[in-house]
């Protein structure tokens, strides 16, 4: 199953490669694990296959989709479920007494 769910992790990052190609850098914010079991080995690569550099903030999933609804970021990395990672935006907002909706 994990193999899977790396499979599945890599395939979302390699998605990206057409909607990041024009971009100058892209900034990834959210979770520890994706950033240490999938982004690090990644980012060489990735950097070489679009020609852009990448950088990892890792805040936690739901901080992660929180900067992304803010327009602080353009990627939001999670190694929760959608369910999950929307609560931990929601907690994290409160924690910081900023908005976050989810619909």
């Amino acid at each position: 199953m994990k193999l899977v769910h790396r499979a599945f992790n890599l395939l979302a990052i390699v998605s990206l490669v057409p909607a990041i190609a024009s971009a100058a850098a892209l900034e990834v914010s959210g979770s520890t694990t994706v950033q240490k079991q999938l982004f690090e080995p990644a980012a060489s690569a990735l950097q070489s296959a679009v020609g852009i550099e990448t950088k990892f903030l890792p805040v936690g999933s739901g901080k992660g989709l929180l900067a992304l609804a803010e327009g602080k970021v353009s990627v939001s990395a999670t190694s929760e479920g959608l369910n999950e990672t929307v609560e931990s935006a929601k907690k994290a907002a409160k924690e910081l007494d900023k908005p976050f909706s989810f619909r």
